[in-house]
């Protein structure tokens, strides 16, 4: 029987070096496109460091090269995942891992029109990153389902300072688009929320669901960030934290928690069709004191309580948060609601109402 202070010949003492050293892993499990959003990060980032110049660069993803290259004039990069050779103005084609890389031969000298070139060249459903380097830091946007739907393009964050209240708000908001009706959130095969909306009955665990499609979201935008679902605290497991990694006064590798987010999904439905019997301003108070909790417990920078409300009616964030305020306030913890509609009419008759001034 092997002893048990080691593990297979590893002892406990170099797990806990190996843990020490390697923190909280990154987001393994992600979707592909979020795995491939996080390699074109680490690849701006280190052409960053580099003194990499030029006005654009454009990555592709692509699950079928072999065919997808054909599409273009091209030329293998094949050692494009190094980050040794130039990427500013040009565009690429890869895998997800980008050790399979072609640069496309494009003639362009707009964006517009590179933007034109790859819809004409039936490549505009494939999710791509826009690299902007005309300022002193690249921006960057992420088009998860390509370039022929350009309004559903996220922020992708190069630059190494604090996340801000800011970003994290405009996240959520363009996670929220994502999943606000049945439809939209179960495009390119989205985990379903619903199990029969126009009923309002939720899947089993709603808010596992939002949980795991967030926790994948939030990677793709903070990509020098490792974001954890489920880490443990003395008081309970926090639903999203949002690490740094960096380096103590002492030079030893460090993770520091910048942001934590409980989530609460509000349903008047259970799962099983009946009507939920759950007392939804308890709900949100709890998740408030969780929130200040597994923030003081992580010692994370910033906390958040965020609410997606999948009940029939939209009472406002003032009736959802109002008896919470004053508390939320004291402990800086930021209040975010999302609403989920039922059906895709529902929400174009809230825009009709909004845009003739009756709502």
């Amino acid at each position: 029987m092997a002893e048990a202070s080691t593990f297979g010949g590893v002892s406990l003492d170099e797990i806990g070096n190996l843990a020490e050293t390697e923190g909280v892993p990154g987001a393994a499990g992600g979707s592909l496109p979020t795995k491939f959003a996080r390699r074109v990060s680490n690849l701006i980032t280190s052409r960053c460091s580099k003194g990499e110049s030029g006005s654009y660069t454009l990555s592709l993803l692509s699950e079928d090269l072999s065919n997808t290259k054909a599409l273009c004039d091209h030329v293998e990069q094949p050692l494009l995942d190094h980050g040794n050779d130039p990427v500013g103005d040009h565009v690429f084609i890869t895998s997800v891992t980008l050790t399979s890389a072609f640069q496309l031969k494009l003639e362009w000298d707009s964006i517009d029109k590179l933007f034109s070139f790859i819809g004409e060249r039936g490549l505009g459903d494939l999710p791509a990153i826009v690299v902007d380097w005309r300022s002193d830091q690249p921006v960057g946007k992420f088009y998860r389902s390509g370039l022929n739907e350009r309004e559903a393009a996220d922020a992708i964050l190069f630059d190494d300072v604090p996340i801000s209240t800011e970003a994290v708000l405009e996240a959520l908001k363009n996670f929220r688009e994502k999943i606000k009706t049945p439809s939209i959130s179960i495009e390119s095969h989205g985990k379903r929320i619903w199990q029969e909306a126009g009923k309002g009955i939720p899947e089993n665990r709603p808010e596992e669901c939002i949980q795991g499609r967030l926790v994948d979201a939030l990677s793709a935008v903070f990509c020098g960030y490792n974001v954890r679902a489920e880490t443990p605290t003395e008081e309970g497991r926090a639903d999203v934290a949002i690490y740094k990694k960096t380096l103590s006064v002492n030079g030893v590798t460090a993770f520091v928690c910048e942001w934590l987010l409980e989530l609460k999904a509000l349903c008047d439905m259970t799962s099983s069709g009946k009507i939920s019997t759950a007392n939804h301003t308890q709900a949100i108070e709890d998740g408030l004191y969780q929130a200040i909790a597994y923030k003081s417990n992580l010692g994370a920078l910033k906390g958040a309580l965020c609410c997606f409300d999948m009940r029939s009616s939209d009472l406002g964030d003032e009736a959802c948060f109002q008896h919470i305020l004053g508390d939320a306030r004291e402990n800086e913890i930021l209040l975010w609601r999302g609403f989920l509609y039922r059906s895709a009419k529902a929400a174009r008759d809230i825009r009709k109402f909004s845009a003739t001034g009756t709502e």
